[in-house]
């Protein structure tokens, strides 16, 4: 015996002394910080070098977002666990052996039951070593029908981490072309007044001059200056604008820098005619994922109550096993055994009774719950399906207003070159009113674009009603 005890010490001690030391949390945290580093890169260099067009950029957001990423993650793991807890529904096949030896064997003496009869000489029946084994299968039916339905809860949260994902994936489309819009608008503001910004500079050192000379009245060169200066600040603002929606749209992307710029892509504007809103609400109830995270859900409930259902009843447990001891006293040294056994935990039936009247509750808050999302999808349908008519009102209205601004803006180019306007004038007058009309059209157009992928965002089938976007997947979860 104690030398068995020295081996399985030896043992102990030369598994642990293989064991590699974990290394500390901040060596730990350089070498994650080193590996993210390097990941971060390769993003960038996978980066096209040319001006992203919007597909470009959904393309990449789709395929490179981190959190989209994540949910991914997630939902192939829950559907690896939903596949792993349908094994649990088998039955239980264990082997079990055991070879070991005594320092002395196991005599015993017996004492007769009756006075007259002398009792039997001490005796063996049994050897100082042991070798025997045998191997059990039990089904147990209880347990069995607790599996099921945990494997099918398991599914149901596959289900709901699936629409997770879906949905995730569709807020990401509807932000990523607002952004976009955003960084397009800044974009031509910064364009359009860069060479302006740049005459403002120069006029302001010449009304400073005319004023200090008294060639002109501080009041209306003050004035002047002012009205400069709004350029300047409209020009620095549209930089901060475009510097902010950039860097949204690379986090979008999943890219940690924000060294790409925008293609000036025309895009069509949409129809005016949609669906009826009868018809896409319709299509919101069938298609938008969280609805169908919320049926997985109330369906996982109705099973947790056929679990409190099922524990009321005794667990039954079918077995059989092949056994086998070497022991040469035995007759037979092999045999098989079947039977049943059960057990009922009656003190536990007022639990499961509890459970299922919970469970109940549960299942009516989880529906009331889907009706409380359903009246909410239909009211950001309605109101997407205003905005984009009102936006496209807005759009139209707009584009008349840039349209004039410019056509003033010729008519004073016309009146400089006779000598009947001056430059500063249409510069400090109405130059800002022409770009800022130019860029408000632009700014209503991509507000209109936002409203009609709101409309799909709503539905929720990304694209559905995006004629420009023809080419692009559509999701739809049910047909």
């Amino acid at each position: 015996m104690a030398y068995s005890v020295r081996v399985l010490m030896c043992c102990v001690a030369l598994l642990t002394g293989c064991t590699c030391p974990r290394p500390g949390i901040v060596e730990t945290r350089v070498g994650n910080a080193q590996y993210e580093w390097e990941l971060m890169e390769e993003r960038l260099f996978y980066l096209p070098d040319h001006p992203l067009t919007l597909h470009e950029i959904l393309d990449i957001a789709l395929c490179r977002n981190l959190d989209l990423l994540v949910r991914s993650r997630q939902y192939s793991y829950q559907e690896e666990f939903a596949a792993s807890a349908k094994l649990k529904m088998l039955p239980t096949l264990v082997f079990e052996g055991e070879v070991s030896g005594r320092n002395r064997n196991t005599g015993a003496s017996s004492t007769s039951l009756d006075p007259t009869v002398p009792p039997a000489p001490p005796s063996i029946s049994s050897e100082q070593a042991v070798d025997r084994n045998d191997l059990l299968l039990t089904w147990n039916l209880l347990d069995y029908g607790i599996a099921y339905y945990r494997s099918r809860q398991e599914d149901d949260k596959a289900t709901m981490r699936k629409a997770e994902y879906l949905r995730a994936r569709q807020i990401l489309i509807t932000e990523t072309i607002s952004q976009y819009w955003k960084a397009r608008v800044a974009l031509l503001g910064v364009r359009k007044l860069e060479p302006v910004v740049q005459e403002v500079h120069g006029f302001i050192n010449s009304l400073e001059e005319r004023m200090a000379s008294h060639v002109l009245s501080a009041d209306l060169g003050l004035r002047y200056k002012a009205s400069l200066l709004k350029l300047v600040a409209q020009y620095v603002l549209y930089e901060r604008n475009l510097h902010d929606a950039i860097t949204q749209l690379a986090k979008l992307m999943g890219v940690p820098e924000a060294n790409f710029v925008l293609a000036e892509e025309e895009i069509p504007l949409p129809s005016d005619q949609l669906p009826e809103i009868s018809d896409l609400a319709a299509l919101a109830l069938i298609n938008r994922p969280e609805l169908y995270g919320l049926d997985a859900e109330v369906n996982s409930n109705i099973d947790e109550i056929r679990i409190a259902f099922l524990q009321l009843f005794p667990s039954l447990a079918a077995f059989a096993s092949s056994n086998f001891d070497a022991n040469r006293y035995l007759i037979y040294n092999q045999w098989l055994i079947n039977g049943l056994r059960f057990t009922w935990n009656l003190l536990g039936e007022p639990l499961h009774i509890r459970e299922m009247i919970a469970g109940r509750c549960n299942v009516e808050a989880s529906r009331s719950n889907r009706l409380a999302l359903s009246v909410g999808i239909l009211t950001q349908l309605q109101l997407a399906y205003l905005s984009f008519y009102d936006t496209r009102y807005d759009y139209i209205a707009a584009a008349d207003m840039a349209s004039t601004h410019a056509s003033l803006i010729q008519v004073l180019e016309r009146k400089r070159e006779v000598g009947e306007a001056s430059e500063l004038e249409i510069l400090a007058n109405h130059m800002l009113d022409a770009i800022q009309s130019e860029v408000d059209a632009l700014k209503a157009f991509g507000n209109h674009q936002v409203a009609l992928e709101q409309i799909n965002n709503s539905v929720g089938i990304p694209f559905y009603v995006s004629p420009w976007l023809i080419g692009e997947d559509v999701v739809v979860i049910a047909p």
